[in-house]
């Protein structure tokens, strides 16, 4: 799974590729298959994130926990959190 920097980029990289598009005054036929491409890549881009259970934060690198006999996918912070306790 990918590094919380490494989704970060790859977020911007699609926003770049999405302002060019809009940019234009008149979409054509090679821009749909650009949009195409764009549509895949925030697919994947969805699906590499994973919420946390304790607070919701969407987070490409969960701690994967066990408490109490109970498996939680849990962002950095809270996993930090829990294991002080």
């Amino acid at each position: 799974m990918a590094k919380e920097g490494e989704i970060k980029e790859k977020l911007k990289a699609i926003l770049k590729d999405v302002l060019q598009l809009s940019e234009k005054p008149m979409l054509k036929g090679e821009d749909k298959t650009k949009l195409k491409a764009i549509q895949t890549e925030i697919s994947m881009f969805v699906n590499e994130l994973e919420e946390c259970e304790e607070c919701g934060v969407l987070t490409a690198s969960p701690a994967l926990l066990t408490i109490n006999g109970v498996r939680v996918r849990l962002c950095p912070a809270c996993a930090i959190t829990v294991l002080k306790r």
